[in-house]
């Protein structure tokens, strides 16, 4: 993800939103470079997680953005399942 992220980040603006407990978080902040993100959120920072819509509303309060806008990427049908019902644009990775 990573690798693809600094790619993309030389076209587009990215914001990585991720459910992690404290401790994994902790952990992941220490040892990844998350340059390539514009802005980096844990759930476990935010006290909520998705799917459910209201940590994808708090995002984009964040970055000033509405869902029309904004392209999410997951690979968890019931994560995409609520950014299409809150109006983003989707795609689902496989990998």
């Amino acid at each position: 993800m990573f690798d693809k992220a600094r790619d993309l980040s030389e076209f587009f603006s990215l914001v990585l939103l991720t459910n992690q407990i404290q401790f994994r978080a902790e952990h992941i902040k220490q040892h990844e470079n998350f340059s390539s993100f514009d802005r980096v959120f844990f759930s476990s920072d935010i006290g909520l997680k998705k799917p459910d819509p209201k940590i994808f509303n708090f995002v984009l309060e964040k970055i000033k953005k509405v869902p029309g806008d904004c392209l999410y990427v997951d690979d968890s049908a019931e994560n995409i399942e609520t950014a299409v019902k809150m109006g983003f644009k989707t795609y689902q990775w496989e990998n």
